[in-house]
């Protein structure tokens, strides 16, 4: 009799080891599943983060750009050249980290609007009449550009 009760006893510790045993690596492996679905998601999130940060640059850069360019003309139609110098290099730094940031379609006209840009940087060192309507007309652009 003692015998059997003593089987019967580690057949009951047994079978609760067993069934502790079967619960616990089943919730294991539902952490398991639930940790790697929070990575998943984390990693989504950040893609998504990433994006909107680099989408928030740009648009940072091309309202500098913009103003910039704003105020060069501003202050060519006032006669202040270095003032103005100052300004469109500004403009221009501010348009290559934008063109930098833009996607590859946009960047091709985003450089050709660099260039322009380049030539009108040139011409500021030697002004005339002209300058200040080049530079509005390319402003303009530049605002169609960044729509």
């Amino acid at each position: 009799m003692k015998t059997f009760k003593l089987i019967l006893m580690l057949m009951g510790v047994a079978a609760f080891f067993a069934s502790g045993y079967y619960l616990g690596s089943r919730q294991t492996g539902d952490l398991k599943s639930d940790l790697k679905k929070g990575r998943e998601e984390m990693t989504q999130k950040a893609a998504s983060l990433e994006k909107e940060i680099r989408s928030l640059r740009l648009r940072l850069n091309q309202y500098n750009a913009g103003r910039h360019l704003a105020s060069a003309e501003t202050a060519l139609a006032e006669r202040n050249y270095g003032v103005a110098q100052d300004e469109l290099h500004q403009a221009r730094k501010a348009i290559s980290d934008a063109r930098e940031l833009s996607d590859p379609e946009k960047q091709k006209s985003v450089s050709r609007f660099e260039d322009k840009l380049g030539r009108i940087i040139e011409d500021s060192e030697r002004p005339d009449s002209e300058l200040t309507k080049r530079l509005n007309t390319l402003r303009l652009e530049w605002d169609q550009i960044t729509e």
